[in-house]
């Protein structure tokens, strides 16, 4: 068997609910698991300035797919407090 996942997955959180449910049911499907990088993904801002940069946590909750948090900012300029640890 092959495991996949995906992380930070930011798109979900301005694709239409239609759209945002059917990739979450291809997902569920597919049994794959996102890694949501909240750490510096909260940080974006999408061209509208309303923040975007956070998949939908609950909502893949509520799908009934695999969710896990983590980092990938280790020393990036965007996020000079990246270290590698989550707090």
């Amino acid at each position: 068997m092959v495991r996949v996942a995906a992380s930070h997955c930011c798109a979900l959180s301005v694709y239409s609910e239609d759209a945002a449910k059917r990739v979450m049911s291809k997902v569920k499907k597919a049994e794959m698991s996102i890694i949501a990088n909240s750490f510096t993904n909260l940080y974006l801002i999408g061209e509208d300035g309303k923040p975007n940069g956070l998949t939908r946590v609950k909502e893949l909750l509520d799908a009934g797919v695999n969710v896990a948090c983590a980092t990938d900012n280790i020393n990036y300029w965007y996020n000079a407090v990246g270290t590698g640890t989550f707090c």
